[in-house]
C-alpha cells in the first residue's frame, strides 16, 4: 500500500487500522524507536544510494513472501497536504519484482472547531524540534483521521509507470485540506 504523507502521526494512525510493515526513513526517534521496531518497520537511509535500495528491496521481498503487506510513502517526505508531492519510484521496484499488486490510500486529518487547523498542529514539515511538535499535538482535543483505501489494485510495467499510476490514484482519493 502507498499513501500520501503529512506527519509522523501517519504511521501510528495507519498501523492502528492495518497490519502492514512500514518503510520509513532512518531517524533517531527517541520516543518511538521501540514502537517502530515492534511494528517491524524497514528503515531506509536517505541518499544512501542503490546499494541501500537493494537491501530494502530484499527486505520487502521477505515481508511479502511471508504473506504480510507493506506500506510506504512515495512522496518521501511530509507536506502540508495542499497538494501531493511528486512520487518517487525506487521503492515500487519491490512490488514489481514480487509481482505484488499495489493498493493506494489517502490520509487526511481534521482538528475540532475553534482549534488550530491540521497544518499547524499535525503536519510536521518545518524544522520544529520533534518534542515541541509532539507537545503541541498532545494539547489538542481528539483529532479525526480519515483513511480512504482504494479496493482496486494497480499494476505497472516498470517502477516509473507504477509510481505514476499510484500518484494519480492517490490524488483522486485525497481531498486537499479536508
Amino acid at each position: 500500500m502507498v499513501c500520501n504523507h503529512l506527519s509522523w502521526l501517519d504511521i501510528p494512525v495507519l498501523a492502528g487500522k492495518t497490519h502492514l510493515v512500514f518503510i520509513a526513513m532512518s531517524r533517531p526517534w527517541p520516543l518511538f524507536s521501540f514502537v517502530l521496531k515492534y511494528l517491524g518497520m524497514i528503515s531506509i537511509e536517505r541518499n544512501a544510494g542503490r546499494e541501500n535500495l537493494k537491501i530494502v528491496t530484499e527486505k520487502m521481498r521477505g515481508v511479502l513472501a511471508r504473506g504480510e503487506g507493506i506500506c510506504f510513502f512515495p512522496e518521501a517526505t511530509t507536506s502540508y497536504g495542499e497538494d501531493l508531492l511528486p512520487f518517487r519510484s525506487p521503492l515500487f521496484e519491490g512490488a514489481l519484482f514480487s509481482d505484488t499488486p499495489v493498493f493506494c490510500a489517502a490520509l487526511s486529518y481534521k482538528t475540532p472547531p475553534g482549534w488550530p487547523g491540521y497544518k499547524e498542529t499535525i503536519c510536521w514539515v518545518d524544522w520544529t524540534p520533534f518534542p515541541v511538535h509532539l507537545f503541541r499535538f498532545l494539547k489538542l482535543p481528539p483529532v479525526h483521521a480519515f483513511i480512504k483505501i482504494d479496493a482496486d489494485p494497480i499494476y505497472g510495467i516498470n517502477r516509473k509507470d507504477l509510481s505514476k499510476k499510484a500518484e494519480e490514484r492517490v490524488r483522486l482519493l485525497y481531498q486537499y485540506g479536508k
